[in-house]
């Protein structure tokens, strides 16, 4: 292998590469600001090779400059590897004695795909470098939780080959539609994300449903989400599985759907408004709807709006709202006062 190698890095056989099966191909060398020691790495993508294959790394660090790196544990540290595929594979720095600044300076001859190498603890947070032939990468250890100065600290977390982040731990999902919207409900209490705004909502009986923001999903609620759009959220449990909302909230959550769909209109998000379902069947798991008696005489659509109702909202709930038409336009009267269907009051 390490002819083969050599074969490699000095561009020498190409059409014995190419026959050998290999799309990647890299020597990652670590070198270090105070001194002129270094130490290599050898990484080889070989569609033929199902199981990996390794070299030994001999290296030590006794002398004061000497650096090392490597793959594997202290235990069988491994300077070199071949395999049909490559992700995931942590290598380890090792420190010398002299300084706290180090570079990688990579030579790639073959890249397909091409390697990355991600630092998990970059002055940027994760970062991913693509290792490009001639180009490197300088970093400091002087961070590091367990660096200590003039001595050989050995660094086995930070740097991964072809990292891929792993999948969060999570209880349930959502992901907001192209304005940044959702309807949501669960059955357990759940914990909001960062970035994530959750809402119960309060009808008003003509147009628009209120919207009140929420500190936690309870169970078997039905809600409205904002965040970003089309992002994907993480919802873990939340500590209080007993909590409940105060006040209204007449978003119904999925499991209501089967009981209410024959006495009331069903509204359900699309966009950034709720409209009248016209489809029959199943209600999408974890989802919301908005129902609304049938006898009460449905809208077109219903608007959302923030904070507390005004205009029509404040009209206390035992007043009963009438719609009529008047000179074309379609008016709402509760007890004495009547308002358009933007909840404007009309003299």
């Amino acid at each position: 292998m390490k002819k083969i190698f050599s074969f490699i890095v000095g561009l020498v056989a190409v059409t014995t590469l190419q026959a050998a099966n290999y799309t990647e191909a890299a020597r990652i060398t670590m070198s270090c600001a105070g001194g002129s020691e270094t130490q290599q790495l050898d990484l080889i993508v070989d569609a033929d090779q199902a199981t990996p294959a390794t070299d030994p790394n001999l290296a030590s660090t006794y002398e004061v400059g000497q650096v090392n790196l490597y793959i594997g544990d202290a235990n069988a540290p491994k300077s070199s590897y071949t395999a049909n595929a490559i992700s995931n594979l942590p290598i380890v720095v090792v420190t010398n004695r002299r300084d706290a600044s180090y570079t990688f300076t990579f030579n790639v001859p073959i890249a397909t795909d091409g390697l990355v190498l991600t630092d998990l603890r970059s002055n940027e947070g994760v970062k991913a470098i693509p290792m490009t032939n001639g180009d490197s990468y300088t970093f400091s250890v002087a961070g590091e939780a367990n660096y200590a100065a003039n001595t050989n600290v050995v660094i086995a977390d930070r740097f991964v080959i072809n990292y891929q982040a792993p999948a969060p731990q999570y209880e349930t999902s959502l992901t907001l539609n192209a304005y940044g919207w959702a309807t949501f409900s669960y059955n357990k209490v759940l914990d909001i994300p960062a970035g994530l705004t959750i809402y119960t909502g309060e009808y008003d009986d003509a147009t628009a449903l209120y919207l009140h923001e929420q500190e936690y999903v309870a169970a078997n609620e039905g809600v409205i989400a904002k965040g970003t759009a089309n992002e994907t959220y993480y919802f873990n449990l939340s500590g209080n599985q007993a909590a409940q909302y105060n006040g209204d909230n007449d978003l119904k959550p999925t499991g209501a759907y089967a009981g209410m769909k024959a006495d009331y209109d069903i509204f359900v998000l699309h966009d950034n408004m709720l409209y009248l379902l016209d489809a029959e069947g199943d209600f999408p798991v974890n989802k919301a709807f908005l129902p609304v008696a049938k006898s009460a005489g449905a809208p077109a659509r219903i608007s959302m709006r923030f904070g507390e109702a005004t205009g029509v909202e404040n009209v206390q709930a035992a007043e009963k709202a009438e719609k009529f038409v008047q000179d074309g336009q379609i008016l709402i009267r509760r007890g004495e006062a009547v308002y358009n269907l933007q909840g404007q009051m009309v003299k």
